[in-house]
């Protein structure tokens, strides 16, 4: 098959329509696809080019399983962002965070997880995903609009060799259309339309352009605005007074990190009663309170120097806006039971900002029998964030940590509120990779090449009590009259000297570094046969630098012996990781258009410390601190090809992943510190089955299924909690999160017009089964999360230069409970779930 300069017209048998507007044709809109099937007059699927091996070639020429979503089935569905993206991924599951899971990345892909859905985490995670995603040819993990898209690329299975750390489970590839030398390009499209359970609209713009300057360079620039309206309910907001109460009197100190910004200042609960300081507060319930608003914009150029040698410059530039997340109050610590779309989980505001920056500089050289491509990146994601955990000072109050029970107290005070604000949030990476990838089509072929990445994480906030000093010291209060007002004072509030208005702070500054080489070497045996090994070799420094206080905990905590300050934690830690990992496969053409393959690899995550105390009351065991890089290694055989002369794709796969050491990211530790924690070994076996099919010339076809066992396979004892407790991790115990069986498909039907215009119609939906929290129910927050199914229609007429239709999304109004978080106290608990039935029109309009 001959791989087109421009996408073809569709199965329509019609000849009016050019070849620039009959891409809009291609309506592939399944929110589940192998391949966007772009197809033929002969209803022939077009050749899917890819670049999984850093080299193009067609998908059915890659040796493993791989999906690709193709740049018009992403517009045709009206993905907007990675979310979207994620969801026409067959057999890939993540849970719905909310807006702050901004930072990290919740993606499953063969069941390689460990991480519990629901317990979302505001810092960056220290551990990376088990799934790595790349923007181009530059590792980053940000939710970013997904505007101008030309593929994406989903790599299944351990890809260490190629795309380094974090690729333990997998990879996904983002790529953006380049801008292009010949062709002037004009592009205007635009979303309108509402939810159920809310009054407020989702609308959304975006544009296109695409200039070609000169023969040899060219322009291209992306940019939109996007508004989500709230969806979910909060009962239970405080009514907050004008800010009154002031930032801290006096800078806070670390020995390791120097001066740290002040604590900020937050406004108090307005009373309920006016005049009575026991009151409770005011409460205000605000509706849809979880609205989220994104504008972007991306340039890039290509330079074209030579016939052999390129350079393409890009930025891309993103801020988000939200204000809260989509989550539901459970009912009986049971998140299937649950209030849809409404709780009490915020007492406070939690608005959260995000800024985004992404650029890459790529140049290429052709020197005859390889290309060698310097690929350089450079992000930067800062963020503002507050949340609201009031909730979490609840449950500390009733914990029992032994002889220190009650350090949590905050002596009842009527109006807590806890918000905590991030004062200090920087996420920036700079990588270079510079390789040499051969493609001579003869007898061998070689990968090689080097990698260089610094990380800097500036991670710090505060949790603080509005009003709680003003309460505490109040004679009027009824603690003050039976405890005595300085003593409770000094006591309960960290020392009233220190001028401190904060339970807990938490500082942590992490540098990472790492160097690798890497390599696959292809020989052919025969024109049928081929074999490939590859191995990478790594080397990685880890620093930290730590500040934990904990005031109000005093010399219970404190590991400086000063009775007042609570500091829990005031030092740095280091460490080095040096290994080498490996992989070899093999594929055999056993018929023209079929071809079987097995592969052997392996994959790894670095590892790191934990901002974990030794000494004092909040200390851990010692082998807790420092975490352990793990290690997956998987075995792969498959089959994949093309039936009913080229009508058909199809791909067919089984696995097992042995995966040693597996990291997840939690709060741990008796004050509920972001941390990573190792268990000893656990498994997945499972198989995989999609196909793309168009059986008449009207109507395409996808569908894929995939069903996974995963499990620990060796007994554990891990920390289990906020309460330092440990607990222990058996044998045939399940990985949360993962669920057993996920099917996707999509029927897409094309009716042509007399008037040289069609009509396309598209029905979409997934299933997947049940998943749990954690491993068993020795883990406080255990829960059992029942499965669901989303469907998704849309309509569409189309015309040479413009389309106009309508969709509904989530047809059956289904709550889908990806996560959930219980155990805290009993109104903080919650289901993070999906968004609700939305419904709307589109429209497109474009010239060239």
């Amino acid at each position: 098959m001959k791989k087109s300069k421009c996408l073809p017209r569709a199965i329509l048998p019609r000849t009016d329509i050019p070849c620039k507007r009959s891409r809009l044709a291609v309506a592939v809109s399944a929110a589940t696809m192998l391949t966007a099937p772009i197809v033929e007059a002969q209803q022939a699927l077009e050749e899917v080019i890819v670049t999984a091996q850093r080299r193009e070639q067609s998908v059915l020429d890659v040796p493993y399983n791989i999906s690709v979503l193709s740049g018009e089935a992403i517009r045709n569905v009206g993905a907007a962002n990675v979310d979207d993206v994620l969801r026409m991924i067959p057999g890939l599951a993540f849970d719905h965070g909310g807006t702050k899971q901004q930072l990290n990345n919740s993606m499953i892909l063969r069941g390689v997880n460990f991480q519990s859905p629901g317990f979302t985490n505001s810092f960056q995670n220290l551990s990376d995903a088990p799934v790595s995603m790349y923007v181009g040819e530059i590792p980053v993990f940000s939710v970013i609009k997904m505007a101008d898209v030309d593929r994406v690329e989903v790599l299944r299975g351990p890809q260490g060799t190629l795309y380094g750390s974090g690729s333990v489970g997998g990879t996904i590839k983002f790529h953006f259309n380049r801008p292009d030398l010949e062709n002037q390009e004009f592009e205007a499209s635009g979303r309108f339309g509402g939810n159920s359970h809310s009054d407020e609209l989702n609308y959304s713009a975006d544009f296109i352009g695409n200039l070609p300057v000169s023969d040899n360079f060219a322009v291209r620039v992306s940019a939109g605005y996007e508004e989500l309206g709230g969806v979910t309910d909060a009962a239970g907001r405080y009514a907050l007074e004008p800010n009154k109460d002031p930032a801290s009197t006096g800078p806070v100190t670390s020995e390791v990190m120097g001066t740290l910004p002040p604590v900020p200042a937050f406004s108090q609960p307005v009373l309920a009663d006016p005049g009575n300081p026991d009151s409770p507060a005011l409460v205000e319930p605000i509706d849809d309170i979880d609205n989220f608003e994104t504008w972007y914009i991306r340039g890039s150029a290509l330079l074209k120097i030579s016939e052999n040698a390129e350079v393409l410059a890009s930025w891309y530039h993103q801020e988000d806006d939200g204000f809260g997340d989509t989550a539901s109050g459970v009912i009986g610590n049971d998140p299937n039971n649950n209030l849809e779309w409404e709780h009490n989980l915020r007492r406070g505001s939690e608005d959260i900002k995000y800024t985004t920056d992404i650029g890459a500089l790529e140049i290429s050289f052709d020197v005859g029998f390889a290309t060698v491509t310097s690929a350089t990146g450079y992000t930067n994601v800062d963020k503002d964030y507050t949340n609201d955990i009031s909730g979490l000072y609840d449950r500390l109050d009733g914990l029992d940590f032994g002889a220190f029970t009650g350090f949590g107290s905050y002596g009842g005070f009527p109006r807590l509120t806890t918000p905590s604000p991030q004062v200090v949030d920087e996420f920036e990476t700079f990588t270079e990779e510079i390789r040499l990838v051969t493609d001579t089509g003869g007898r061998w072929d070689m990968v090689l090449g080097f990698y260089y990445e610094d990380t800097r994480q500036d991670v710090g906030g505060y949790d603080l009590w509005p009003g709680y000093f003003e309460w505490i010291q109040d004679p009027a209060t009824a603690v003050s009259q039976a405890y005595g007002t300085p003593s409770i004072a000094d006591t309960m509030a960290g020392s009233s000297n220190t001028g401190l208005g904060y339970p807990f702070t938490l500082f942590r500054n992490v540098d990472f570094e790492e160097k690798a080489v890497f390599g696959e070497v292809t020989i052919r045996l025969t024109d049928k046969w081929q074999v490939t090994g590859g191995a990478r070799v790594f080397w990685q420094d880890f620093d930290q630098l730590l500040f934990n206080q904990l005031p109000i905990c005093g010399i219970f905590c404190s590991i400086t012996g000063n009775p007042i300050d609570g500091t829990a934690a005031d030092e740095a830690t280091s460490a080095d990781f040096q290994d080498e990992i490996f992989k070899v496969n093999t594929s055999y053409d056993i018929m023209e258009d079929h071809k079987v393959y097995f592969t052997w690899a392996e994959g790894f995550r670095h590892g790191g410390a934990n901002p974990f105390a030794t000494t004092g009351g909040g200390a851990v065991q010692e082998e807790f601190v420092l975490f352990e890089s793990d290690k997956a290694t998987n075995w792969e055989a498959g089959l994949k090809g093309t039936l009913m002369d080229n009508r058909m794709r199809y791909s067919m796969a089984g696995y097992f992943i042995q995966w040693d050491n597996p990291q997840t990211d939690g709060f741990f530790g008796p004050f509920a510190l972001p941390a990573v924690i190792n268990a000893e070994e656990a498994e997945t076996l499972g198989f995989e089955v999609e196909f793309t099919a168009t059986p008449t010339d009207n109507l395409l076809v996808t569908f894929g299924y995939n069903y996974v066992d995963a499990e620990f396979t060796k007994d554990a004892t891990a920390l289990a909690g906020l309460s330092g407790t440990y607990a222990t991790i058996a044998d045939g115990d399940p990985l949360p999160g993962v669920p057993e069986s996920m099917a996707s498909w999509s029927v897409d039907y094309f009716y042509p017009l007399g008037n040289g215009s069609e009509i396309h119609a598209n029905v979409n939906g997934n299933v997947r089964s049940g998943v749990t929290t954690f491993p068993n129910t020795n883990f406080r927050d255990y829960a059992e999360i029942d499965g669901f199914s989303l469907w998704n229609a849309s309509i569409e007429w189309r015309t040479n230069s413009f389309s106009v239709g309508a969709f509904v999304n989530n047809i059956g109004d289904e709550v889908a409970v990806t996560g959930a978080r219980i155990f805290q106290a009993e109104f903080d608990d919650r289901a993070l779930i999906g968004r609700p039935r939305s419904f709307g029109v589109f429209a497109n309009y474009s010239f060239n």
